[in-house]
């Protein structure tokens, strides 16, 4: 899935997580291999996010999804993997602030 410059803002305050750029080399790479979606590398390797709705009907959800993971230690290279679902479940969608 590609993200929106506001559905980013919105997963980074969730998160803190902040995607490969578009303009990086790995990103080319990437979209090459997996095609056009946001990507965003973690600690376990890669992962996108996908739609989602939960049991009780809540939309504007995603699943982070991993697709790949680290090939060795230095975590310099990735191995494709089949894409697994981490129950990371995010908004969309900016949620109102306690008042």
């Amino acid at each position: 899935m590609k993200l929106t410059p506001e559905q980013i803002a919105t997963i980074e305050k969730q998160t803190d997580a902040l995607p490969i750029p578009e303009d990086n080399e790995a990103n080319t790479a990437l979209v090459d291999i997996f095609g056009d979606n946001t990507y965003y590398a973690d600690q376990n390797g890669l992962c996108v996010l996908e739609p989602t709705v939960v049991d009780d009907g809540t939309q504007n959800l995603v699943e982070v999804i991993q697709i790949a993971e680290w090939a060795n230690d230095a975590k310099d290279e990735l191995q494709p993997i089949d894409p697994q679902q981490t129950g990371a479940i995010l908004s969309l969608v900016d949620l109102p602030a306690d008042k």
